[in-house]
């Protein structure tokens, strides 16, 4: 069975922002994960070839460790492919950035999820498709006040 799930939230930011600057925000998700994603505990790029725009990284939450291929247009998108394992099944989440009026942005989160047979059902017998796209949203939606932050922050020091 495959989940998908996409939602779209804007930064909020009181000042406009170059789509550079925030695509070099949105680059750090790749290379420094830890600073954005709760529980991520190590991050290490195993094989990185920029004129491809593709890297191959091993992402750890804690002892869990999974392999994930990250590709990108700069200053568009990224797609992050994480490897399926024996007790994972595998996803991908691609980040767009949009712009909603002049050099004010927003991020699309799209989420492909592969999920087992009889893995459908929590234990207590609610539907993993809904508290996947729950948990999904709240993440998101706590990273992009992260990065609205960071991006207003520097802007005042500027």
């Amino acid at each position: 069975m495959l989940l998908e799930v996409c939602h779209t939230l804007p930064l909020a930011v009181s000042v406009p922002l170059s789509r550079d600057t925030v695509w070099q925000r949105l680059w750090e998700r790749v290379t420094f994960p830890q600073r954005w994603i709760d529980g991520v505990t190590a991050c290490d790029v195993l094989w990185h070839a920029p004129k491809e725009a593709a890297l191959t990284r091993r992402i750890a939450f804690g002892d869990r460790t999974f392999e994930e291929r990250v590709t990108w247009q700069t200053g568009e998108w990224l797609r992050f492919v994480t490897q399926a394992t024996p007790e994972y099944p595998g996803s991908l989440l691609t980040i767009t950035l949009v712009e909603r009026d002049a050099m004010r942005w927003s991020l699309t989160f799209s989420y492909r999820r592969f999920v087992r047979d009889g893995d459908a059902t929590l234990p207590d017998g609610s539907d993993l498709s809904a508290w996947l796209a729950a948990a999904y949203r709240s993440a998101d939606e706590a990273y992009v006040v992260a990065l609205a932050r960071a991006l207003q922050a520097e802007q005042e020091r500027r």
